[in-house]
């Protein structure tokens, strides 16, 4: 449950842009002839990390992840059978 607070914390820290610098300016740095420039995540990346996060919460809501919460549908792993 802490790494879904922890992952939270940092999504909303660095969705805020902090640097002061236009989106698509230089940045002032440059590597080997590579300017690094002041751009925004695409959507689909912050979509996905998003999604991840809620997933992992509805996940842990619905199966044993918690330590002894059992879990919304009960299952556990002594009910599966071994068949080999």
């Amino acid at each position: 449950m802490g790494t879904l607070i922890g992952i939270a914390i940092i999504l909303r820290w660095c969705i805020k842009d902090k640097m002061g610098v236009p989106v698509g300016d230089d940045m002032g740095h440059e590597y080997d002839g590579i300017r690094e420039l002041n751009n925004d995540l695409p959507k689909w990346w912050s979509y996905l990390f998003i999604g991840t996060f809620f997933f992992a919460a509805i996940y842990l809501a619905l199966y044993p992840g918690l330590g002894n919460y059992k879990g919304l549908l009960g299952w556990t792993s002594s009910d599966q059978t071994v068949t080999s």
